[in-house]
């Protein structure tokens, strides 16, 4: 009787034991395996997936949405060019610059003649008027006005022609037989010789001369 008694309390104890224990066990068992998908936003703490925590190449395009990435987001020379801008509008105008100095030659005088002595057109550097006296070998062009004042000799002043003609025709200065230059009024003697004839022959033609003199 006492043994019957003693294996009856020895199988009851067993079977709370499996039974203490077997739920431990699942818990314990689903607690290391969770179930597939089980685990997602919710339950996540927020900033809990770290960098070291992710598999190298674990993100790729898949898992990027679209729109989602700044260009913050790539290094230097990652993202191409985009097309360039409209022109801007024009900017303000600058500053008008300094004068330059002045140059230490001027162009005092010039005068463009037919060849009856009238005059087409004239000007210059403080030149006011010009006359023309028609010779009958050479023409004496004048001009009148305000001049430097080393105007007075005929090293100080450079003269020029040109012959204004159809034909092999020269047009030459001679300061050597010109008048003395004033500050008032320099004379030119204009000589025209064509060329053609055997020897050359002096004419009357169209020409044009002018005058340069030191500014100081």
């Amino acid at each position: 009787m006492t043994d019957r008694i003693a294996r009856a309390l020895a199988g009851a104890a067993l079977v709370l034991v499996v039974l203490a224990f077997t739920p431990l066990g699942s818990a314990v068992g689903n607690a290391v395996t969770p179930a597939a998908r089980s685990v997602g936003t919710a339950q996540l703490k927020t900033g809990a997936v770290t960098r070291p925590k992710l598999k190298p190449n674990a993100v790729g395009t898949v898992q990027v949405q679209n729109g989602s990435l700044k260009a913050r987001d790539f290094a230097p020379g990652q993202l191409p060019a985009g097309p360039a801008g409209p022109a801007g509008a024009a900017g303000a105008a600058g500053a008008a610059g300094a004068a330059g100095p002045a140059g230490n030659n001027s162009l005092i005088g010039f005068a463009n003649v037919k060849a009856d002595g009238t005059i087409r057109s004239f000007g210059g550097n403080g030149t006011t008027s010009v006359t023309v006296t028609k010779t009958p070998t050479y023409y004496d062009v004048t001009f009148n006005g305000t001049y430097p004042a080393g105007t007075t000799s005929h090293d100080k002043i450079a003269s020029f022609a040109a012959a204004d003609t159809f034909n092999y025709d020269v047009a030459s200065t001679s300061l050597d037989t010109s008048p003395v230059p004033t500050p008032t009024k320099v004379t030119i003697r204009v000589f025209i010789f064509r060329l053609t004839t055997a020897p050359p022959t002096l004419i009357y033609a169209d020409f044009a001369v002018q005058i340069l003199a030191p500014t100081s």
